[in-house]
């Protein structure tokens, strides 16, 4: 896979404009009054750009799970750490030293919480890891197409449809208590638009 793929670079092209609105929307959800007009033009933008993150992650699959691609998955995952560290404890310095006149054990252990436990805007490249550490795997898999369908009829299942289903909250319980007993956790998530991503574009676009 040499040679750059148009449509491929047209999604990124759309969508990395399209993450800035949908941050601006999530900001403007949380600091304007609900149900006010300002806080609907936000909900509106916020809903409408949701797609972007699994495009990126479609894209990711189209291109890492091409056989004809060699991939390092080592290699791979250390170009994410790099700015992941870099970023995590920028970010977590920042507010730290905004909240606290002084620097003690406790200023410490909210920095270190901040960088690496606490749920930050870093998730995403969490997620691309986690991602690059099943390429092996996921690679496998799409070695045969039938295989793969059978991936992703169990995350349309297990992934989209039956989590779907929480919004009903008469069926929550059942929902949740069918996956929770299969521990079905691996063709969930991101796996799936991952694989999803790759099918698209090795049977679809053409």
């Amino acid at each position: 896979m040499g040679e750059r793929v148009l449509y491929l670079d047209f999604l990124k092209g759309v969508s990395i404009p399209l993450v800035v609105v949908l941050h601006v929307a999530a900001v403007g959800l949380s600091e304007t009054e609900i149900n006010s007009f300002s806080w609907q033009v936000c909900n509106m933008f916020d809903s409408l750009t949701r797609f972007v993150v699994p495009i990126f992650v479609m894209v990711s699959g189209a291109i890492f799970l091409n056989k004809q691609k060699k991939v390092n998955v080592y290699n791979s995952i250390k170009r994410l750490l790099i700015p992941l560290l870099f970023w995590s404890l920028a970010y977590s310095f920042v507010v730290n030293v905004s909240h606290s006149d002084f620097i003690d054990w406790k200023w410490i252990v909210d920095f270190l919480k901040l960088a690496f436990i606490a749920s930050t805007h870093t998730w995403f490249l969490y997620m691309l890891i986690g991602l690059y550490m099943l390429i092996p795997l996921l690679r496998s898999i799409v070695e045969n197409k039938k295989t793969e369908e059978y991936f992703l009829c169990l995350w349309l299942v297990f992934g989209v449809v039956l989590p779907s289903l929480n919004i009903f909250p008469s069926l929550h319980f059942i929902v949740d208590s069918i996956v929770g007993k299969l521990f079905f956790y691996l063709p969930v998530g991101y796996s799936g638009y991952f694989v999803l991503g790759h099918y698209l574009h090795t049977y679809c676009h053409n």
